[in-house]
């Protein structure tokens, strides 16, 4: 009987029992080297008999293995964008632009040469990197506006709905200086006065991205949120050691609070934070100036903003620190929670 022979397995190849986030990193380094590296690939001892079919084959192998993650994003994705429009289209479109996103930059994923300090993570949070970039393309291609000034545009929505809650008036009556001086309150250098007036003639084309940050942004799935707490909770103690002592107070009770921004009048009127704040450096004689206001109305609207304006530069240092390391401050906000409870007792 005709011994049959049997194929060598690739040892490039994704390996039975081989994880995705080992497979993908490992995937990583190889197509650094293809890519980069041509001298490497000369002396490794796999890569420099391959040929170029070969090689094609194994970049398609790294292509479906990504497929699992970018499909379950893209129909993320396509659940939010697809009110009033064709489902299945924003899923293709987010399909499309979320993996050529994940492909050019799969060489850098969990790769030393690149992390540069920053943390290692799943394949499923390197993925969701791209979340917010995927959308704004999206977006970009159905309106005919630049992925730059659709970011902005989002922007300026937000900031002008909250302006119109909080005044209580329409959202249409808000200007465009109203607006700016919000975004830099709020620690945003873009964009410019002009800028936002060139846009706000567009206001009305996208999606309502408010509604998007608030419900389905911050959408972090049960698995998701199992795996990378851990991770997420020690980014939250170095930012919490940015803080000071009165804007980590506040900002951890508030977010335990209700949400809505009634609950800032009830935190102005906390014993712990009254002792921070007159002692705070920065918010100190903003909060003495207040009190001396004759007229109690003047003095609880006065309290109300103080306590919203230090919340907002702790939210505002969440976000620096976020784009400094790569993650989504959204997602690491939402992980507040059980934390917040815990770095409350140390206040006690």
């Amino acid at each position: 009987m005709k011994e049959q022979k049997i194929k060598p397995v690739n040892p490039l190849f994704m390996q039975q029992g081989e994880s995705i986030d080992a497979y993908m990193e490992r995937s990583a380094g190889v197509l650094d080297t293809i890519r980069h590296y041509p001298e490497r690939m000369k002396a490794d001892p796999v890569l420099s008999w391959m040929s170029k079919d070969q090689l094609e084959e194994l970049k398609n192998e790294m292509s479906h293995a990504m497929e699992p993650e970018i499909i379950s994003l893209a129909r993320e994705i396509a659940r939010i964008l697809g009110v009033g429009r064709d489902m299945e289209d924003c899923f293709e479109n987010a399909r499309s632009y979320l993996w050529i996103a994940v492909y050019q930059e799969l060489h850098k994923y969990n790769n030393p040469d690149y992390l540069k300090g920053k943390p290692r993570c799943s394949f499923r949070r390197f993925v969701r990197i791209y979340k917010k970039y995927t959308i704004n393309k999206v977006l970009s291609e159905e309106t005919g506006l630049k992925c730059n000034t659709v970011k902005y545009v989002n922007r300026i929505r937000k900031a002008r709905k909250t302006i119109a809650w909080e005044l209580e008036v329409d959202e249409d009556s808000v200007s465009a200086e109203q607006i700016y001086a919000r975004l830099v309150q709020m620690g945003c250098d873009e964009p410019s006065l002009q800028t936002i007036r060139d846009l706000l003639p567009h206001l009305r084309i996208t999606v309502p991205i408010e509604d998007v940050d608030e419900k389905h942004l911050r959408m972090v799935d049960k698995g998701y949120e199992q795996v990378e707490k851990a991770s997420f909770e020690e980014d939250l103690e170095n930012i919490l050691k940015m803080l000071s002592p009165l804007q980590a107070l506040l900002f951890l009770k508030h977010k335990m609070a209700d949400k809505s921004h009634g609950n800032l009048d009830l935190l102005a009127a906390d014993s712990k934070i009254i002792a921070l704040c007159k002692a705070d450096k920065t918010y100190g004689e903003q909060y003495k100036a207040i009190m001396k206001l004759g007229d109690e109305q003047e003095i609880r609207q006065g309290l109300h903003r103080l306590m919203k304006k230090i919340c907002d530069s702790a939210a505002t240092l969440f976000r620096k620190y976020a784009r400094q390391r790569g993650l989504e401050s959204d997602d690491l906000i939402d992980l507040v929670g059980d934390w917040a409870l815990k770095k409350l007792a140390e206040f006690e």
